[in-house]
């Protein structure tokens, strides 16, 4: 395996292998930061590299260039949650943090929305999640 998917550990290991010092992950993590290095999905569908997807690709640009701009809409959803409790908070090293929320934390928005190159044309907000029923209405 080659240094650009290995993990922090993994690291922190090689460079005490080679150079005799230990690091942490987090000095890793810092280091990596400064050299501007961040993580990004190595991996893809082997199925891509196969002719047969290749022309389907190739087939689906060539229909979508074919389309008016004007007649795109996109549609995406998004949820939020009312309670707004706050998971994590701050402490001194080596103290504990204890804190209480009501175990419903609030109630469930969705949100959808449908945009155009005229701007944001459609939204609707909704109580819950949304389903295949609800996207459709």
């Amino acid at each position: 395996m080659n240094n650009s998917r290995a993990l922090l550990r993994e690291l922190c290991e090689r460079w005490e292998a080679r150079k005799g010092i230990k690091v942490s992950i987090s000095t890793m993590h810092r280091r990596l930061e400064k050299l501007k290095l961040t993580t990004k999905k190595t991996l893809y569908a082997k199925e891509q590299e196969t002719p047969r997807i290749k022309k389907r690709r190739f087939e689906y640009r060539d229909w979508v260039l074919k389309i008016d701009p004007h007649d795109l809409v996109f549609i995406d959803e998004s949820g939020i949650n009312l309670g707004m409790t706050r998971l994590r908070g701050r402490a001194v090293r080596g103290e504990r943090l204890d804190d209480s929320c009501p175990r419903n934390r609030g109630s469930h928005i969705s949100l959808i929305g449908a945009l155009s190159l005229d701007g944001l044309i459609a939204t609707m907000s909704l109580p819950g999640s949304v389903n295949t029923e609800v996207f459709f209405t």
